[in-house]
């Protein structure tokens, strides 16, 4: 299956309804390294869990992170069981800094495009 995201970029499927953009391969330098995810509201959940560990497991950046990342989360609407998309840098020395919002209720126009191709 395609990206359902704009093909000027180059977002890679994780999983069902998750997405990778690893911006350091397509529109900036190569440290640090920056990455935006797209994650399914239970994939979010096991980011939460230990950000490093699922950033070394899925193989994010080009080397694993060390434990005990910074990140921060957004505050949740009420009642929302949505997707959420996480903006992680790797710096030099393999820390990883993130922070994550919901994605708006409102479907951005990249879901919407991979809802209709799956229908």
């Amino acid at each position: 299956m395609t990206s359902p995201f704009k093909d000027t970029v180059a977002w890679e499927k994780l999983e069902s309804d998750s997405w990778v953009l690893r911006l350091w391969d397509s529109a900036a330098p190569g440290w640090p390294e920056i990455a935006l995810l797209h994650l399914s509201k239970n994939l979010y959940k096991d980011f939460r869990k230990n950000p490093s560990a699922f950033v070394n497991s899925h193989k994010i950046f080009s080397t694993d992170v060390r434990p005990h990342a910074r990140c921060t989360q957004l505050k949740r609407p009420a009642g929302y069981a949505g997707p959420w998309m996480v903006f992680g840098i790797h710096h030099h020395g393999s820390a990883l800094e993130c922070t994550s919002s919901p994605v708006e209720e409102a479907q951005p126009a990249h879901l919407k495009k991979q809802k209709a191709a799956a229908a």
